[in-house]
Order: structure tokens, then sequence, then C-alpha cells
């Protein structure tokens, strides 16, 4: 089952890097503000969430499952936050051209991933130190895979 996870996992990455050709990977994507951001401030990462089996079929196992996108901006600071409500904006827009891309495309994987589902957009998080916004986006994509 991990070739699996792994699998959806790459695609989304692959989708990502299609849809936001400036970004560039993380180093540390469940651990985003670890990461330094001079000069590199257009990041992206994907995590592995939760997963629960679905009603299924004999001999296969359909899993609803938690892929997180994370996305990094950084923001000018001035006299007022304008410069960081702007670059918000700007990573909710990446965020639902993502979503689109991967709710339309099924990640390039037709037979494996059979529904992307609701998602959830957390808070965005600031790192005023760096200046850097992290905003992350939590998918539910269903597949499915053979027990035998």
């Amino acid at each position: 089952m991990a070739d699996v996870v792994k699998t959806i996992s790459d695609a989304l990455e692959a989708t990502i890097q299609t849809v936001l050709p400036d970004y560039k990977p993380l180093d540390y994507s469940y651990f985003p503000e670890k990461n330094t951001f001079y000069k590199n401030d257009e990041r992206f990462g994907v995590t592995v969430g939760a997963g629960i089996s679905v009603n299924t079929i004999t001999k296969a196992i359909t899993i609803d499952q938690i892929f997180n996108v994370v996305l990094t901006n950084s923001y000018a600071s001035h006299s007022d936050d304008a410069g960081l409500k702007k670059q918000i904006f700007a990573l909710f827009d990446a965020l639902n051209t993502i979503y689109i891309e991967v709710f339309n495309t099924k990640l390039s994987l037709p037979d494996l991933v059979y529904f992307v589902g609701p998602l959830s957009w957390s808070d965005p998080l600031i790192d005023a130190e760096q200046s850097i916004i992290i905003q992350s986006m939590a998918l539910n994509i269903q597949y499915r895979t053979l027990l035998i």
C-alpha cells in the first residue's frame, strides 16, 4: 500500500510543478518553518495525512486519504499589512488552481484515483521573522488497491 501512497504523492508533486512552475520543493515539507527562504520563497511541499477505508469490494480496499499541499511565499512588510494580504490571496488562488487540476485530472491516475473530494484550507501561518506566509490545503483523495 505504501507504493500506492507514494505514487499519488509523487503525482501530486508533479501536478504542482506543472501548474506552478516557479515554485520549488521545500526541504522540510512536514516542518515548513524549518526551511531557509532567502531568495527562495515560492516553495511547495506535499505531506501524507490520515486515511480510512470505506465500503469496498471483495479483494480490493478503497481508502479515503488526506494529502496536504503546503505553499510558501514572502511578503513585503511595510507600515500596514497590504502586502501580506495580497500574498495570502495569491496563495489561496494558487491552491485553488492546484485543486481544480487535481479534481479534473485525478492526477492522471484514472485506474487508481477514484475521487478527489472535499478540501479544507488552514489559516495562514505568518513567520514575521522571515517575512514568509505558510498556507496549506488538505485534499481528500479516494483510491482503490487490490488486496491480492
